[in-house]
């Protein structure tokens, strides 16, 4: 553990396996993702460890927010990944959640992403003006989770009606009320999770992506604009060294799974319509 390690002073090489902990459910967008890392991010990492995936749901990411802070080894062995809504939660939540963000080692970003309201396709809500004269139901996964902050902050802002119904512990819980008819829709989901989890919702146009105007500062894709899939070790890692060059690691997996994966790569590169989006010289 920490007790003989010099602050700032690198250890050689990890022989321990790394844990990716996702804050969030098996067959997620954050773990889709993290499963891509893990897969080429060992031979990044100086003694070249074996790396797992450990998902972590519970309270929309602040079960592996508080894991983190209190439990996780300090060793470079852990590392947790988390969509935006744990790290929003200390700043803007009513109750201290337990922990600290700015506390912990930022690593870097797996993946760089848009949020969007949907709605199932045959409800009464094809665009964000349909929200504003009734009710939609939209299923929240947790008090830390974006799906939970979101449709609060939209009603506030923009006068919408949106209903949040929480405690679906994942992203395949609110995919399953949605199309069992238990929820309108969700806000937000992010756009690669989404095309990852439910390709044919795009390809086949069963859902409405909502839009708003852009005023009073919300993007024109209602439901956050930009966010990102964050990786982050717990407090002190840095400090004495224990990194081990996972950010250069995780660029570097993702530049392996763009080269190896690339048919996988390609069918993330499409927009909110399910068009594909032509890559740069090619």
């Amino acid at each position: 553990m920490l007790g003989s390690a010099q602050p700032g002073k690198a250890q050689d090489t990890i022989d321990r396996p790394v844990t990716i902990y996702v804050a969030g459910t098996a067959g997620g967008g954050i773990d889709l993702y993290a499963r891509l890392v893990a897969r080429h991010m060992g031979r990044h990492i100086p003694g070249k460890p074996t790396v797992t995936v450990q998902v972590m749901p519970g309270a929309g990411g602040i079960r592996a927010a508080n894991y983190l802070a209190e439990q996780a080894p300090r060793d470079g062995t852990a590392i947790t990944t988390f969509a935006n809504g744990p790290i929003l939660e200390p700043l803007i939540g009513a109750r201290n959640p337990g922990y600290d963000m700015s506390s912990f080692t930022w690593i870097g970003a797996i993946t760089k992403d848009i949020g969007l309201c949907i709605s199932w396709g045959p409800t009464p809500f094809k665009t964000i003006d349909d929200v504003k004269t009734r009710q939609m139901i939209v299923a929240g996964t947790g008090a830390g989770s974006e799906t939970d902050t979101w449709p609060i902050v939209l009603n506030d802002v923009l006068g919408t009606k949106f209903k949040l119904v929480t405690g679906y512990v994942g992203s395949q819980e609110t995919i399953l009320a949605i199309e069992r008819g238990e929820a309108h829709g969700r806000c937000v989901f992010s756009q690669s999770a989404l095309k990852i989890a439910k390709p044919d919702w795009l390809r086949d146009k069963k859902i409405n992506v909502h839009r708003a105007r852009k005023e009073r500062g919300v993007s024109r894709r209602t439901g956050g604009g930009r966010s990102r899939h964050q990786a982050a070790g717990p407090p002190a890692a840095r400090a004495h060294g224990r990194t081990f060059g996972h950010g250069a690691a995780i660029r570097g997996a993702a530049r392996h799974g763009r080269r190896q994966g690339r048919p996988a790569a390609a069918r993330l590169r499409r927009d909110h319509a399910g068009r594909r989006i032509p890559r740069r010289g090619g």
